[in-house]
């Protein structure tokens, strides 16, 4: 029977950033999240299962052993042909695609007005960037943000996608004062 096994539209997202100062020094973090959505996890096909021809994923380990040893009761085991499960869509393959991320965090410091003014200088910042902190997910591929595809029926399903990268910058922000050229 076909079965509605969730929806990648998540059923809320959120996002939050703060700024703090305090003497020159300046700290802004962001922090977004998506709760309810699922992702159709097609790696999982593969890499949730052992076929002696592939990579899998570390959990899988656990498979039915013996009456003993019966494993999770969730992994089968190894086989050296695909395992049928894997040529159809089943809720095993269904992920939970809520995530919490550290977007971004900004440190920077502001030198102080007394030594800029007689550079005739009115601001400058340094400062060091980062993006794509950390992400705190239960999905069990790269990224529960990343989809192979953006738009169409696929939309949802991920078929190995490259995940949003960590991305660190450093700078240096440098204002001038105005020159008034009016008589």
């Amino acid at each position: 029977d076909r079965t509605i096994l969730g929806n990648y539209q998540p059923d809320y997202s959120w996002g939050m950033t703060n700024t703090f100062s305090y003497k020159g020094v300046e700290l802004s973090v962001m922090v977004n999240g998506v709760q309810g959505a699922e992702i159709m996890n097609q790696n999982a096909r593969f890499l949730k299962s052992f076929n002696g021809d592939r990579n899998a994923y570390q959990y899988v380990t656990n498979y039915w052993k013996s009456e003993a040893d019966p494993g999770n009761g969730l992994i089968n085991k190894p086989r050296v042909t695909q395992n049928t499960g894997q040529s159809l869509s089943s809720s095993y393959w269904v992920d939970d695609g809520s995530f919490v991320r550290i977007k971004n965090i900004r440190l920077g410091y502001n030198l102080p007005k007394s030594v800029l003014n007689p550079l005739n200088i009115s601001g400058l910042k340094f400062y060091v960037n980062l993006e794509n902190v950390h992400v705190f997910s239960d999905y069990s591929n790269y990224d529960p943000e990343g989809s192979t595809y953006q738009s169409g029926a696929l939309v949802g399903f991920d078929y190995g996608a490259y995940p949003n990268p960590f991305v660190a910058t450093a700078g240096v922000s440098l204002t001038f004062v105005g020159i008034n050229v009016n008589d």
